[in-house]
């Protein structure tokens, strides 16, 4: 499979663009022991060019979210009440435009090629089950 169009998560440090998304040292993936665990480049989904996942925590314990922050970087797992999710999807083939692009994505700006493969970034939030009061 190529390198590009498949779904891969990245530290947050390393900066993302469709030519380097997919060669970052470390991944992200779930774990029974932390809801952060490394795994290196391990491709999962094709036409999933970009993924961005971040945190929602209650700092101050009055039950609600008063700051987004990605794995690893929150205070304590315990304090976590939802997560919110960004994909960047591209279709397999080039179907026309030829315009370099660029896609927000929670808080970052990903870059595409000018390609002719068509784009769309969806983004959704949810609760984490039994943190909220």
């Amino acid at each position: 499979m190529a390198s590009h169009g498949i779904f891969c998560w990245k530290p947050a440090s390393t900066p993302t663009t469709a030519a380097n998304w997919c060669t970052a040292a470390a991944c992200y993936g779930a774990d029974a022991d932390s809801l952060v665990t490394q795994v290196n480049n391990l491709g999962l989904v094709e036409g999933v060019a970009a993924l961005q996942v971040q945190y929602a925590e209650d700092s101050d314990g009055d039950s609600f979210a008063d700051r987004w922050v990605g794995a690893g970087q929150w205070q304590s797992e315990d304090r976590l009440t939802g997560v919110r999710v960004s994909l960047l999807l591209a279709s397999p083939f080039p179907v026309g435009g030829t315009q370099p692009r660029r896609f927000q994505l929670l808080d970052e700006l990903v870059d595409v090629p000018a390609d002719g493969r068509l784009r769309r970034a969806f983004h959704s939030a949810a609760a984490i089950r039994g943190r909220l009061k």
